[in-house]
């Protein structure tokens, strides 16, 4: 997690994610579960550009994780799972796991051998929870 400053633009404090969108989050909701994996990784567009793969959760990593299927490598890592990611269209409901935009996890490994194609994550849990009401509590207004 990271702490950014507000900024004042036009006289207006505003927070980057005023700016650039807002992700929500969701605990225990990795496994099972369709999501779309967002990354730079270097083995397509030298990280260039933004990459995205929509997958669903494969087989258990072990110890806490989950493989998604993912052609992503080195570069990619830290990047989120987004749970129904995107605007819904009219009439569109969320299936079995309701909430749009949300992050349920982020890339934390994957194999260095191109042949397996999957990127592995972390189950966002109580630990999660822990982190991110510490990183609230740090500054008002940090989880506004």
């Amino acid at each position: 997690m990271i702490e950014v400053n507000d900024k004042v633009i036009s006289g207006v404090t505003r927070r980057v994610g005023d700016l650039t969108g807002w992700l929500g989050w969701k605990t225990l909701a990795l496994s099972y579960n369709h999501a779309h994996i967002l990354g730079y990784p270097m083995n397509l567009d030298s990280g260039v550009y933004m990459h995205q793969v929509a997958a669903q959760s494969a087989v258990t990593g072990g110890n806490n994780t989950w493989r998604y299927g993912s052609d992503m490598r080195g570069g990619s890592s830290g990047g989120p799972f987004v749970q129904n990611f995107s605007l819904p269209a009219a009439g569109q409901t969320p299936g079995l796991s309701p909430g749009w935009n949300q992050l349920i996890s982020v890339v934390s490994y994957g194999p260095v051998d191109p042949n397996p194609k999957y990127q592995g994550a972390s189950i966002l849990d109580s630990r999660w929870t822990s982190m991110w009401s510490a990183a609230c509590a740090r500054r008002a207004g940090n989880c506004n």
